[in-house]
């Protein structure tokens, strides 16, 4: 049951925020979560969950995917609006392309307005397009 470890990474990453926030003067409208395969996963999980008044200004995932789908707590109205850019590569053999549509899904189903999806010709790996894709959202973020 991976949720300990999940839980556990949260923790983490929410306590590396904070200290970013704090040292750095960040307001968390310039807070992005950005990963690849389980640090996309991660990515959505911490963004997804963020309480009221912590919203991230982003959130990327490149190859991720979502676990427990069905547990993702509804969203309060400010987070549905989180811009979210999911990548992946089509011949992805360890997180199957399928999975970026059923988060695309799930996402829509739960209110989020601001999804980009992107596919690659590429296996599990960044692609070169992918990299600018995501420079250009990044962009047109800040």
């Amino acid at each position: 049951d991976p949720s300990h470890q999940i839980k556990e990474s949260h923790q983490r990453i929410s306590e590396s925020v904070q200290i970013l926030r704090q040292t750095c003067g960040l307001g968390h409208s310039r807070v992005f979560y950005a990963g690849f395969s389980q640090g996309g996963f991660m990515a959505l999980h911490c963004g997804l969950n963020a309480v009221p008044q912590e919203e991230p200004a982003a959130i990327i995932s490149l190859s991720g995917f979502l676990l427990g789908v069905s547990r993702l707590a509804e969203p309060n109205a400010a987070l549905r609006s989180t811009p979210i850019f999911l990548g992946h590569g089509k011949r992805d053999q360890v997180v199957l392309p399928l999975w970026q549509f059923e988060v695309k899904d799930t996402l829509e189903q739960k209110g989020f307005n601001k999804v980009t999806t992107r596919r690659y010709e590429a296996d599990h790996s960044l692609h070169p397009d992918e990299v600018r894709d995501v420079q250009a959202f990044l962009r047109e973020l800040i």
